[in-house]
């Protein structure tokens, strides 16, 4: 039975200036922008993602992405893996992000698929994380260093959503590059005897 992949990776933005996110940033000392890389607070902007040797498309539009992860699952059912980079990051913004938002053609559905893939029992789990390929969390960048293929396209980082506000393009691009990295990565992982389900 072959394995189906689909690489994702989210784009995140800090929530809006609140009393309690403003406590929050001057209690650990931050900015607020830096809200966007985490987990409790960050809200997603947009997503990337491919289905094997697909093209990369993105969106920033939930019912979008419902829809090609509705059709990927209707596609492959049980021969689906999704692949990410911190993928705990990723499948919590996500979740947030589909939980939150009117998604129209595939509703309760959709959830159950995405539950299903995100948080199967620890000997089925469905999702992949590239950044612990022997343990310990490296960055996607420093993982595709070590594996010998191109890094990530730009340093937006952090402010991709001030990029993404001001360039769409450039934020796009960036975005397109980071998965693109994370298929390269994953997939050299695999020639190693990595990147399989934990």
């Amino acid at each position: 039975m072959t394995a189906h992949y689909l690489y994702i990776d989210t784009e995140t933005a800090p929530p809006p200036e609140t009393l309690a996110s403003l406590a929050y940033c001057e209690r650990k000392g931050i900015d607020h922008d830096e809200l966007a890389v985490n987990p409790a607070w960050a809200l997603c902007l947009a997503v990337g993602w491919a289905l094997d040797d697909g093209d990369i498309q993105t969106t920033s539009d939930p019912e979008t992405f419902a829809r090609a992860l509705w059709s990927a699952y209707e596609q492959h059912g049980e021969r689906l893996y999704c692949v990410a980079h911190f993928a705990q990051f990723d499948i919590g913004v996500l979740f947030k992000w589909l939980a939150m938002s009117p998604v129209s053609q595939s509703g309760e559905g959709l959830m159950r698929v995405f539950t299903a893939l995100a948080s199967g029992k620890p000997w089925d789990r469905k999702w992949i994380d590239t950044s612990r390929p022997l343990g310990t969390p490296y960055t996607l960048d420093q993982v595709a260093h070590v594996l010998g293929v191109p890094g990530k396209s730009d340093d937006i980082g952090h402010r991709f959503a001030k990029v993404y506000a001001e360039d769409p393009d450039r934020a796009n691009g960036y975005l397109c590059g980071d998965v693109r990295c994370l298929r390269d990565v994953h997939r050299e992982q695999l020639r190693f005897g990595l990147g399989k389900v934990q």
